[in-house]
């Protein structure tokens, strides 16, 4: 991802194809407007939800940014990974 993106969310889940682990990188950052939610669900078939964000998440214009993750844990635990440099300015809730 080599450019800022505007983000409503992630799902990584049970649907198909099944869940898996996805990794984002590039020079690009993802702008949140308002609360936006990131659901993980392992599969029951094994598969896991994964997700690595290597970019920085920051503020959309004049908006506050907040992170929702929610983990539904019916097959075990996913994982979500923020290592960017995260800017924006809202809370981070874990469901």
């Amino acid at each position: 991802m080599n450019t800022n993106h505007n983000i409503a969310g992630i799902f990584d889940g049970a649907l198909a194809p099944n869940a898996c682990p996805v990794t984002i990188n590039g020079s690009g950052k993802w702008l949140l407007y308002g609360a936006q939610g990131f659901v993980l669900h392992n599969a029951s078939d094994g598969s896991l939800a994964n997700v690595t964000i290597n970019v920085p998440i920051s503020d959309g214009t004049n908006m506050q940014g907040e992170l929702v993750v929610e983990d539904t844990a019916l097959h075990g635990p996913a994982n979500l990974f923020l290592n960017g440099n995260n800017t924006y300015s809202g809370a981070t809730l874990l469901g």
